[in-house]
């Protein structure tokens, strides 16, 4: 689980945990952080994603965010049901590097 900083539609700056998931190819948030951020998810392109879980209808976004100093914009699914964050590879691992030191710790660095 790593923090993820977003601009909420006041300019505040906001928290949020997200899981990297390399085996995820899109990052997804839920709805209820797409609400603090001022998008109306329905206006993204509208995909379906498969996965263990089975599908998932969702809508994609260009946002920006902050790991860290590090600053991204990235494409964001945001579903139409509350999920955990999660953090995929597209738009964001060409732009980090991760290393996983042990079970417990990881370091996220700019290549």
């Amino acid at each position: 689980m790593i923090t993820v900083t977003l601009r909420a539609q006041s300019g505040e700056l906001f928290d949020v945990t997200a899981l990297l998931d390399s085996g995820a190819d899109v990052s997804m948030f839920s709805p209820s952080v797409a609400n603090i951020l001022g998008l109306k998810p329905r206006k993204g392109k509208r995909r379906i994603f498969r996965g263990i879980g089975g599908e998932i209808e969702a809508y994609v976004h260009r946002i920006e965010f902050r790991i860290g100093t590090l600053r991204f914009h990235a494409r964001v699914a945001f579903p139409t049901v509350e999920i955990p964050n999660i953090l995929g590879r597209l738009d964001l691992m060409k732009n980090i590097e991760v290393i996983f030191k042990d079970e417990r710790e990881l370091s996220i660095e700019s290549p």
